[in-house]
């Protein structure tokens, strides 16, 4: 009995360290672009863009109808990307 609970503890302590080694490997996938401001948004056949700034620098990304709907231009916030897509936008 004792073996028996022993083994599925060491189970479910290597399958909840594997998951959280690979939350962690997918967090290096993002792309932190960091504080910017949100100076224009547009649709485009049926696809949802947004402008965003950071000084000097700019990027154009389509990004969820919901999103497109919940945010207003000169919204400033933190964006980040991934794979170069848009994967939120936190106010």
């Amino acid at each position: 009995m004792g073996k028996l609970v022993l083994s599925i503890t060491v189970l479910l302590f290597v399958f909840f360290v594997m998951r959280g080694v690979r939350q962690w490997k997918q967090q290096f996938k993002r792309e932190n672009v960091g504080y910017c401001l949100l100076v224009k948004q547009y649709e485009e056949n049926g696809q949802y863009y947004g402008i965003f700034q950071q000084g000097d620098k700019e990027w154009c990304v389509s990004y969820p109808v919901e999103t497109f709907l919940a945010l207003t231009p000169l919204t400033r916030g933190e964006l980040i990307l991934e794979a170069g897509q848009f994967y939120a936008f936190v106010v």
